[in-house]
C-alpha cells in the first residue's frame, strides 16, 4: 500500500520551489527572529520606522487588524492606517513602508501569497538591500 502526503506549501519552512520574495521574507524573518520560534516558517513580530512584519494571527478578537471580521467592519479608520490596511483585507503580513509594499500569507510563509503590486527588480533590490542591511 503506497501513501502520498499532500502539504500546503511552506508548510515545512524553506523549499526549493520558493520563489524570491518567500525567500527574502525568510531571511528577514530569521535575522530578526525571537528565541524559541520557528521565523522561517511563520514569519516574526516587528516594526520599525521601515518595516512591519507580523506572524500570522488567530487571536480573533474583534478590533485585531490581522483578523478582524470583514463583514461587522470593528477595525478604526486609525487602525487601519496604522497597519496598512487596504480596503475589504486585513492588515499584511508584511509592510515595505518607503515601497508601500504589502505582502499576506497563510499561515505560513509562501502559502497563498498576495502581495498589493509588483515591484520592479531595481525595487525589490533596493527593498531587500535595506531591509537586511538594518
Amino acid at each position: 500500500m503506497e501513501f502520498q502526503i499532500i502539504m500546503a506549501h511552506g508548510a515545512m519552512g524553506a523549499d526549493a520551489s520558493d520563489t524570491m520574495l518567500d525567500t527574502f521574507l525568510r531571511q528577514f524573518s530569521q535575522k530578526h527572529q525571537e528565541e524559541g520560534e520557528w521565523a522561517e516558517k511563520y514569519g516574526t513580530d516587528l516594526e520599525t520606522e521601515k518595516v512591519m512584519m507580523k506572524r500570522y494571527c488567530w487571536c480573533e478578537k474583534e478590533v485585531c487588524p490581522y483578523c478582524f471580521d470583514l463583514e461587522e467592519e470593528k477595525v478604526t479608520q486609525e487602525l487601519k492606517e496604522k497597519y496598512g490596511m487596504e480596503d475589504d483585507r486585513t492588515a499584511p503580513n508584511f509592510w515595505y513602508k518607503p515601497l508601500d509594499f504589502k505582502v499576506w500569507w497563510y499561515k505560513y510563509i509562501g502559502r497563498s501569497v498576495e502581495v498589493n503590486k509588483q515591484l520592479s527588480d531595481d525595487d525589490f533590490k533596493k527593498m531587500v538591500d535595506d531591509c537586511m542591511s538594518s
